[in-house]
């Protein structure tokens, strides 16, 4: 069974780990670059913003940061270019 959650819950789940974790980085930085993947519309989109996010110094100088995102939303990242929306599914 797949469960979607929706742009807020999305932010808000981000928002908690970063408050909780990432204390000395731009966290509105890397939200930003998170909505860009959350946010695009193709898979090649998809496929830029993750190399921009993973290629980012943020992204690169912190382990926690990468195995978080690479260990809980990454693995979830489903584009369905039917309905041109990019969702995390759980």
């Amino acid at each position: 069974m797949e469960v979607y959650i929706g742009d807020y819950h999305r932010e808000q789940a981000w928002q908690r780990w970063l408050d909780k974790v990432v204390h000395s980085m731009d966290t509105e930085g890397i939200k930003t670059k998170l909505r860009r993947i959350a946010n695009a519309l193709t898979v090649e989109d998809v496929d830029r913003t993750l190399m921009e996010f993973e290629s980012s110094p943020a992204f690169t100088s912190s382990s926690r940061l990468g195995n978080w995102f690479s260990n809980t939303w990454k693995p979830h990242l489903i584009v369905n270019t039917a309905l041109v929306v990019t969702q995390f599914a759980f």
